[in-house]
């Protein structure tokens, strides 16, 4: 894994990356295995003798042709296997077709003193790459107001996918919003979601709370391996590699953090169900 880094790391990026991971990582593999088992043969035991000056047989088989049978079998096995993962990895990224259609968020299920608009809260918007629709909505209640981001990816795959690095809230050292990450914050009495990730965005004439988690395939989490999981779990079950990530936000009014929280907690138990039919419905089409 160090060999296949630093080889990208070098190249600029240009070497150890697709199909060169795969032949870069099993020639590394191959290497490290023989010379692991070089080094084995340091410590190995010659066969005791027995009384009568003989040695013992080292090998468990009764007879050579036996044991060499065995080999051979053992051998096509790895082969075998040597093959099956690029194929099943290839087959996963690419056997999918792919999900076009756009989820469609209404606010039919809206209370009767919320309404939903388009004009954003603030000019930040978070930084997504590859994805095929950034979907912007806030939602204006007599208790605060809630904006939200949805960042739609139909067809996941390498440099377009939900959880990728480059995949932030702000650019490091912004000229005007600055960012302060609060970690893992839990959700009590929400069902499908147990916690979000919790962020304070912060500039000269704002402050917001910002709350947010991903979906794949129907699942939501806010661990981004468990997302990979999520996603893998989709496509090998034929729904395809649609995900969402999804980001919510309010303002925090006189430095109230508990105030901020409650009203995405409302508007969470208010729209989460709408929201995750909508996710599920677009993957459905």
């Amino acid at each position: 894994a160090y060999g296949i880094v630093m080889i990208a790391h070098s190249s600029g990026m240009k070497l150890a990356l697709g199909i060169d991971h795969y032949i870069y990582g099993w020639v590394f593999f191959g290497i490290i295995i023989f010379a692991i088992m070089a080094v084995g043969r340091i410590w190995q035991e010659d066969a005791p003798c027995l009384e009568d000056g003989n040695t013992q047989p080292t090998s468990p088989y009764k007879d050579a042709g036996e044991a060499s049978s065995r080999i051979g079998l053992a051998g096509m096995l790895g082969i075998f296997l040597l093959l099956l993962w690029p194929a099943l990895a290839s087959y996963t990224l690419n056997s999918s077709q792919a999900t076009t259609s756009i989820p469609q968020f209404l606010d039919t299920d809206l209370p009767s003193d919320w309404t939903m608009s388009t004009t954003a809260l603030s000019d930040w918007t978070p930084e997504f790459h590859g994805e095929s629709k950034l979907l912007k909505m806030t939602f204006d209640a007599g208790s605060g107001n809630v904006g939200m981001f949805v960042a739609w990816y139909s067809k996941q795959q390498q440099g377009a996918e939900v959880v990728n690095a480059r995949n932030v809230l702000i650019y490091e050292k912004h000229g005007r919003w600055h960012q302060k990450r609060l970690g893992l914050h839990n959700i009590d009495d929400v069902v499908d979601l147990e916690s979000v990730i919790e962020n304070e965005m912060m500039s000269v004439d704002h402050k917001f709370l910002i709350w947010q988690w991903y979906w794949n395939g129907g699942s939501t989490t806010t661990v981004p391996h468990i997302a990979k999981l999520h996603q893998l779990v989709s496509q090998l079950s034929g729904k395809g590699s649609a995900g969402a990530s999804i980001i919510i936000y309010t303002p925090i009014v006189n430095d109230d953090h508990d105030a901020a929280r409650n009203g995405l907690k409302v508007f969470i138990n208010t729209y989460l169900p709408t929201l995750q039919q909508s996710l599920d419905d677009a993957i459905a089409r």
